[in-house]
């Protein structure tokens, strides 16, 4: 029997966004994601259609993304994702969300990672601290390994110079990152910020009037 993971063993990126992906195919993506911001303030839906449509037009499996709390200093749990996950029952435990782990010293860093190759990712210093280990119901393989990725982008989320969570695109696929596949990455990146950031203001504006209502009565 076929190893399920062999279907995700893909084609170059660069080639699917220069030959497979149509002007109209992106503009339909972004014009959903686009209704999702203006007509939701559950910020988990259209994080959620966000990474479905990055999978697709990134050819990406899985794209997550992640809510960062500035006053708790971490990650927001739990993570979104879209596309397919061979280890989904051991999903949740693979992400702490204190600590210092790779996607919150990405998130301290303040600066986007793309890695081509596996071993990058192996040897890179946020991946070097053994910190995995000493965290209690942890996976001791790491994500990228228990999921056989071989490329990977994690890009900072940010809107008006505050920074708003993180978004990991993987694939299963050794990767060329181009200039134009990370600008179309940041585009997702961009899209993931603003509604991060619309449904705090809704929430804040939310709060603001019931604290009115309460004066008032």
């Amino acid at each position: 029997m076929a190893d399920p993971k062999e279907k995700f063993k893909g084609t170059q990126l660069e080639d699917v966004i220069r030959e497979g992906t149509s002007y109209d195919t992106l503009v339909d993506h972004f014009n959903i994601i686009g209704e999702k911001i203006a007509s939701s303030s559950r910020v988990e839906q259209i994080l959620k259609q966000i990474a479905k449509s990055a999978c697709q037009v990134l050819r990406a499996n899985p794209v997550l993304l992640f809510q960062y709390d500035k006053k708790k200093n971490q990650l927001v749990p739990p993570p979104i994702y879209g596309g397919t996950l061979f280890e989904e029952a051991g999903y949740a435990k693979t992400f702490v969300f204190s600590g210092d782990t790779f996607a919150e010293m990405v998130i301290a860093n303040r600066e986007s990672l793309y890695f081509e190759r596996q071993e990058d990712i192996d040897k890179h210093p946020f991946m070097n601290g053994g910190q995995e280990e000493n965290v209690e119901g942890r996976p001791k393989t790491r994500f990228h390994k228990r999921e056989h990725i071989k490329s990977l982008a994690a890009l900072v989320l940010e809107a008006e110079d505050e920074t708003l969570g993180l978004m990991f695109v993987n694939y299963r696929s050794h990767q060329s990152f181009s200039a134009p596949v990370k600008k179309l990455m940041k585009t997702f990146a961009s899209y993931a910020a603003i509604a991060i950031k619309n449904s705090r203001l809704i929430e804040q504006l939310r709060r603001n009037e019931a604290f009115q209502r309460h004066i008032v009565e």
